[in-house]
């Protein structure tokens, strides 16, 4: 009798979830093929068929950046193609294409004692690449960077820094290159908090303001902070606090017509399942909307991605929840016109752990429109990179 009980509750959570037959979610299509570890996946689209794949991949016990391409809107993946060659760990490397196609890394690398970060481009849609150049010479290690690209070609690049005997704290720090990561500015300093300020990311809405989110321990457990310039980091205006809720970690944001989108995980109270909330910032505004929760599940809601989709008026999110026993890939799709989020949809359905999804969009004409989602799995005994999209 408790056996069934058992089946008959795992039955109906996942009954909670939209099935994949949902219309329009193609099959997972499995992008690497190692003998060690592919994961950390980042990925950026180009043009209307373009998708440009990062990674990182244990070879020989170390890992460095690989990469690979799709320029049939997924259908067909090039041969993956390997970045850095470096004497230690190359990690964490994250994309973004400029208006001109040309194609923008950056990713830690332990090469110096210290991790740091480095670049390199392509010119060519990724057919070769530059050799890389080092943007970071610290004492203390860096980590999780991100880059973005504005309207007018700048680029961007943030990280966090651990704590040194001169900087005591973990703070965030960005540097840019107004001619195409050809050179940099010198880092600036983005945080000044007494308490730890980690995970940035950024949104861009043209042509130089600058949105920026993280968490941070200063109230003395973490929150989600935030501030934003409108001179292309210049000047800053000041910082806000978005959250009061003790235990908030990893946002992402993006922008979508004007408005700002923020999602991250939050454990609601200590012994609780950490679970998915949301808020955004409407264009013109100084003010955040009330929080939005996204998720109610016995499980851990962990590490969400957002993506916008401005000319379809919806918002795409992400995440990885336990709530079945592994981590498996879920989505669910807000209308931005009506405010209203569709029902949760299960994306993966593996023997193993579906963990840290990515997601981009791209238009073709007609109009159709196609949401493309990453992430790493380890069914197959070591993780390897997969990927499926939407079309509608």
């Amino acid at each position: 009798m408790k056996k069934s009980c058992a089946v008959y509750i795992g039955l109906l959570l996942s009954m909670m979830f939209v099935c994949l037959s949902v219309y329009g979610w193609t099959g997972a299509n499995r992008l690497t093929w190692t003998l060690g570890d592919s994961m950390e996946p980042a990925v950026a689209i180009a043009g209307s068929h373009d998708i440009h794949v990062v990674w990182q991949e244990d070879i020989s016990g170390h890992d460095e950046i690989f990469y690979k391409k799709s320029t049939d809107g997924g259908n067909t993946w090039s041969v993956p193609k390997r970045l850095t060659w470096m004497p230690l760990h190359s990690w964490e490397p994250d994309i973004v294409i400029d208006l001109l196609y040309n194609i923008h890394i950056v990713w830690v690398d332990y090469a110096s004692g210290y991790a740091n970060i480095y670049y390199k481009k392509s010119t060519d849609i990724g057919e070769t690449w530059t050799a890389p150049i080092r943007l970071t010479w610290t004492m203390g290690n860096t980590f999780h960077p991100k880059i973005v690209a504005d309207q007018n070609g700048v680029l961007y690049a943030f990280w966090p820094k651990n704590p040194t005997p001169m900087d005591p704290n973990y703070d965030i720090y960005y540097k840019k290159s107004t001619d195409c990561g050809g050179t940099w500015s010198a880092v600036e300093r983005l945080t000044w908090n007494s308490g730890g300020s980690l995970g940035p990311a950024v949104a861009v809405i043209p042509y130089e303001e600058l949105h920026v989110v993280w968490y941070d321990s200063t109230p003395g457990l973490s929150e989600i902070f935030y501030k934003s310039s409108t001179n292309g980091g210049t000047n800053w205006g000041p910082t806000k606090r978005l959250t009061w809720s003790g235990k908030a970690f990893h946002p992402d944001i993006c922008e979508e017509n004007g408005d700002v989108h923020l999602i991250w995980y939050n454990y609601p109270t200590p012994g609780v399942y950490p679970d998915i909330y949301y808020k955004m910032k409407e264009s013109g505004s100084s003010s955040w909307s009330a929080l939005d929760k996204l998720t109610w599940t016995a499980g851990n809601s962990m590490y969400p991605r957002i993506t916008q989709l401005g000319l379809a008026n919806k918002i795409y999110a992400v995440w990885y929840d336990d709530f079945l026993g592994n981590n498996e890939i879920y989505v669910k799709v807000k209308d931005t016109t009506s405010g209203n989020w569709s029902s949760v949809t299960r994306l993966t359905w593996f023997s193993g752990d579906s963990s840290k999804p990515v997601i981009d969009f791209f238009t073709e004409y007609g109009p159709t429109y196609f949401i493309h989602v990453l992430w790493h799995d380890n069914n197959k005994g070591n993780y390897e990179i997969y990927y499926k999209k939407d079309s509608f």
